[in-house]
């Protein structure tokens, strides 16, 4: 066995002809032998069915790898994510696809915590009256609030990709912000 990560052997048909138990798991299933012989689609979520035989078709048709994400379903409604990487193995029978693949429950919540708190404070920002801007280590602008038009009549698309330098109109202003950027490059923390 393979501890958490599963593996499953198809053939050109998409009919599983081998496996082991870990990826009997992830169907809801306590035996191999209830999943030999039946073929990998019926599992699969229907919305990525097509994926899943477009991607077969492709594989044996000269493709060669079998790289997909889908949701393998129980039969009684729980869904698991799993992340499917093959490759065409030949072997007495015929072509096979050897397929390795992991659960990736967990890297799919913390996507979504991600996305959800980027759209929170993006909100947030996005409502501030302060300019907000993020600027490289190199001094090129890569974020703006929107509430930078009203401060200098930029909109933030016209700022974004161009150097925070090229606005400064005193030469000692300038040389201010040169020195403040290269400090905080070399001392991050302050």
């Amino acid at each position: 066995e393979t501890g958490d990560v599963g593996f499953i052997t198809i053939d050109k048909d998409g009919v599983i002809v081998d496996c082991n138990s870990r990826f009997a798991s992830y169907i809801g299933k306590t035996d191999v032998a209830g999943v030999i012989g039946d073929e990998l689609k019926n599992w699969i979520a229907e919305y990525y069915r097509t994926d899943y035989l477009k991607k077969l078709d492709q594989t044996f048709g000269g493709g060669n790898q079998f790289d997909i994400i889908v949701d393998l379903e129980n039969g009684k409604g729980h869904k698991v994510p799993v992340d499917f990487r093959g490759k065409i193995l030949l072997a007495d029978g015929g072509p096979r696809i050897i397929i390795i693949c992991k659960d990736i429950t967990e890297f799919r919540r913390i996507e979504e915590e991600i996305r959800r708190s980027e759209q929170k404070y993006r909100l947030l920002i996005e409502e501030l009256r302060d300019v907000v801007v993020r600027i490289s280590p190199e001094g090129i602008i890569e974020y703006c609030s929107p509430a930078i038009t009203k401060f200098s009549g930029h909109s933030p698309e016209d700022l974004v990709g161009s150097s925070v330098f090229d606005y400064f109109i005193h030469q000692h202003e300038l040389e201010q912000a040169q020195k403040i950027l290269e400090d905080l490059n070399h001392n991050p923390s302050s």
